[in-house]
């Protein structure tokens, strides 16, 4: 003998126990930049000596689901950054026509975050996106490590671009031209 249900009642009870075995989706959650605890630096090379420019006027979001981040756009005014020579930052405003073009951003595209043995511990990941700088923007790969919990996003890396990528002149000193690349290091921390 064979038994016979009614289609409709089996196939709500199936999609009600589906519904209670699904883990629930997690919603993404917007960090706001702490302009007080995030800093970019970026540092050149000339055959003579090295410098470094900081700016401590970061401003932007980065967007997290659950410990994984998932996205994020930072800028900071090409003026705000600091050498610690202030004809050297005079400068650098001017070569990089700053009242034109006043600031660099970076808007991720996609976030690959790399395996974690902990949900909860730091994370290596790699953020594809674009660097928009003296008017050009350029695809660029940058690797971090993210540390997203406790209502707070952490996120630190480092990456390298060339000045003539975005238009611009290499700096000279005595007839000698610097090198031609920049190197940007990132520490942002941002709250929700």
């Amino acid at each position: 003998m064979t038994l016979r249900l009614p289609f409709w009642p089996l196939c709500a009870a199936v999609f009600a126990v589906a519904a209670v075995a699904a883990p629930p989706a997690r919603a993404q959650t917007s960090y706001r930049i702490d302009p007080a605890a995030s800093q970019i630096v970026y540092s050149m090379s000339h055959p003579t000596h090295r410098w470094s420019g900081t700016s401590r006027s970061v401003s932007g979001v980065l967007a997290a689901t659950g410990t994984a981040l998932t996205g994020g756009r930072v800028q900071a005014p090409v003026r705000s950054f600091d050498s610690g020579v202030g004809a050297r930052d005079r400068n650098m405003a001017r070569e990089t026509e700053a009242d034109r073009y006043p600031a660099v951003t970076f808007e991720a595209r996609s976030v690959t975050m790399l395996p974690a043995a902990q949900q909860t511990a730091a994370r290596n990941a790699t953020v594809q996106g674009v660097l928009t700088f003296h008017g050009v923007a350029r695809p660029v790969t940058v690797p971090v490590r993210a540390d997203v919990s406790g209502g707070r996003a952490r996120l630190t890396g480092s990456f390298e671009v060339t000045l003539t990528e975005f238009g611009l002149a290499r700096p000279s000193l005595l007839g000698i031209r610097s090198r031609d690349w920049i190197a940007l290091r990132l520490d942002l921390t941002a709250r929700s």
